[in-house]
């Protein structure tokens, strides 16, 4: 947990940090003596950091206005940051890219890239887009009256916005280079401007953005991020390859490089309105202080470069949005896991009604698997290791497995046998509860991706991510450890999925812009479904194979009740659906999303609730424009399969 953002800061005490790992978002006003945990905009349901690009902002003056925008999720603000703490959210998967606040609050600016970009002038509640704004903007600024706003575009050049609190007028600066800007500030009046690129150098404009000369005395550098002081003359840069920063006393004149500040991979900077007090973040590592206007840095013994980890809340439901993926139960469904891409291992001994974080490591956990009474667990760190539980998940340990980047597990009906993959590597094996591991021969390195087996582990299956020959399955016999290859098709179809029956006479698969495909007789031959060729990205059966699941990543959840061979829409909302799972009699399954939530179906997945925690605001803004992404269509698939050549 430790610091990762850092946003502006309104003297050496108020300052927000957003740390790299799923704490949060944390806020003081005592210089790092004590903090504010935002923790709630996460705990409720409506964000992960995990892997995200995020960014902070906070107004000058009192830092009552707070906002975090997450890439790829939602955009979150507060009006009352230091005392209900009320947040509101744009949800859906949007590209936020940054996010900027006016000093009374009442104007925010945040690009979507890819999109546009989009403003608020009454403190958050309605949403806007400027038009004929340049699609790429990577960072914005805003002065303190709100009536200059300076964007950096990813793939362009450097743009003003004027009077967006009345009639927004949008132009290109003169002066900067088409390049990828990264960091931005702007004075109080809006006369000074400095903007940092990634391989250009550094630029400033003292004519109010609308044109800007290079700095020359700062030398070309990997710029992270910038900012400058109230009325200018104070400025700080930082900067990644071999990483340190420059400062300038000038107005951006002249540029001196701050030898004090060790070599890190810096990932912000802010400046006080006075422009003494800086803070530098770094990735990962800790967050460095200036008390001279950026000349001499050193450690902080205020702020912690650990955060106190929160409450997982009552019972875990507050967690439920959250990067998940992979789920596992056991045959009657009462037990169930779900693991987080960085993140913890969650657990339910109630058919997933109540939800508590496990006392497994926090990790990028990839898989998991259980044995059929729920008491043996087995679950997957990339570059981490083997995890296992023989107790229901009440304590863990790292089997002896190699330091390699696992992807999938699968167990045994009693958690004896036990079968991994790993991604860019082989297949391994245990046969003792994952006291030890065995690798299966040599020639079968591949990108696999997920594996699967029968109860009594003789009939196992796995699939590889992307094989540029074609879509193959490995069919493995665990008794004599042998895996047969077979191709399915040659669409370039990224295998993400496979399930398997308690026999192992039935199996299906999925991946990426293809169909389902299934197998009746142990994997020996298969067929194309009369599924739709979709993003396929998670598979799950009942014991029998009989009832079967699959979600779409970005799309809805559909349901087999014959083996497999046809599929329905079910009710399940758009989501990134990644992985699920059913009990025996496929009356319970589970499904997960990444940045969604837990889905559970007792209908054998016709229907299906989500698991929802309380909501963060009291009310929804206006968007405008709409970018609610549409259903998937509900046509029904045909009945008839294609087999496919042996």
């Amino acid at each position: 947990m430790i610091v990762d953002f850092l946003t502006t800061i309104l003297s050496s005490r108020i300052f927000i940090v957003l740390t790299n790992s799923q704490s949060g978002f944390f806020a003081t006003k005592t210089g790092g003596q004590s903090w504010m945990n935002h923790f709630q905009i996460f705990t409720y349901g409506y964000a992960t950091v995990a892997n995200l690009w995020a960014t902070t902002a906070m107004n000058n003056g009192t830092g009552m206005y707070q906002a975090i925008a997450l890439y790829q999720q939602n955009l979150f603000w507060t009006t009352d940051a230091w005392t209900s703490g009320t947040w509101w959210y744009i949800t859906n998967s949007y590209p936020w890219k940054d996010i900027a606040i006016s000093s009374s609050g009442q104007l925010f600016v945040a690009p979507m890239y890819g999109i546009g970009l989009y403003y608020s002038k009454n403190y958050g509640q309605n949403w806007y887009a400027i038009s004929n704004a340049n699609y790429y903007i990577n960072t914005v600024a805003i002065n303190n009256a709100g009536n200059y706003v300076v964007c950096g575009s990813g793939n362009g050049g450097v743009f003003m916005v004027q009077n967006a609190l009345t009639t927004p007028s949008y132009y290109q600066s003169s002066g900067p280079p088409t390049a990828t800007w990264t960091g931005s500030d702007i004075s109080a009046t809006g006369q000074y401007v400095v903007v940092v690129s990634s391989a250009v150098g550094i630029y400033v404009s003292t004519t109010f953005g609308s044109s800007f000369s290079k700095a020359t005395s700062a030398p070309t550098l990997s710029y992270t991020s910038v900012a400058c002081s109230s009325n200018g003359q104070y400025m700080a840069a930082t900067y990644q390859s071999s990483g340190g920063i420059y400062y300038s006393n000038n107005f951006g004149v002249t540029w001196t490089s701050a030898s004090s500040a060790p070599s890190a991979y810096y990932t912000g900077v802010a400046a006080s309105s006075s422009g003494r007090y800086m803070y530098a973040s770094t990735y990962p590592g800790k967050i460095y202080f200036s008390a001279d206007f950026g000349q001499s840095w050193s450690v902080t013994p205020t702020v912690p470069t650990t955060m106190p980890t929160p409450s997982p809340g009552v019972n875990g439901r507050s967690l439920l949005y959250q990067n998940w993926t992979c789920v596992a139960t056991s045959t009657t469904g009462q037990y169930v896991y779900a693991t987080q891409g960085t993140g913890f291992i969650y657990q339910s001994s109630n058919q997933g009604v109540t939800f508590t974080l496990s006392s497994a490591p926090p990790g990028q956990w990839t898989g998991v698997s259980t044995s059929v009474d729920g008491k043996v667990v087995a679950a997957t760190i990339y570059v981490g290791g083997i995890y296992v539980s023989k107790d229901y998940g009440a304590t863990w340990t790292n089997t002896p497995s190699l330091n390699l980047q696992w992807y999938s597990v699968a167990i045994s009906s009693t958690g004896q046998n036990m079968t991994a993959c790993v991604f860019g590597g082989t297949i391994y094996t245990s046969n003792n509860y994952g006291a030890s591991w065995a690798r299966i021969g040599q020639g079968y390195n591949q990108y696999w991706f997920a594996v699967a087996m029968s109860l009594n582990a003789k009939y196992q299956a796995a699939v590889v991510y992307n094989d540029p020959l074609g879509e193959y399955v490995f069919v493995g016999n665990g008794n004599t450890r042998t895996w047969t290859k077979t191709l399915l098709g040659s669409n370039n179809v990224q295998l993400t999925s496979i399930a398997i029956s308690s026999t192992g006479q039935y199996m299906t698969t999925g991946g990426l812009g293809g169909p389902l495909y299934y197998s009746n007789n142990y994997g020996a031959s298969w067929y194309t479904s009369g599924s739709l060729s979709m993003q396929w990205c998670g598979v799950g059966m009942s014991s029998t194979g009989q009832y079967q699941a699959a979600g779409i990543y970005g799309g809805t959840i559909y349901y087999s009740s014959n083996y497999g061979v046809s599929w329905a829409i079910s009710n399940a909302p758009v989501a990134r659906w990644i992985h699920c799972a059913s009990n025996t009699a496929g009356t319970v399954m589970y499904c997960v999303a990444q940045g969604k939530s837990i889905a559970t179906s007792t209908t054998y997945g016709a229907t299906w609730n989500v698991l929802t925690g309380t909501a963060v605001p009291s009310a929804r803004p206006t968007f405008s424009p709409s970018l609610t992404p549409t259903r998937v269509p509900t046509q029904t698939p045909t009945r008839t399969p294609t087999r496919i050549p042996t």
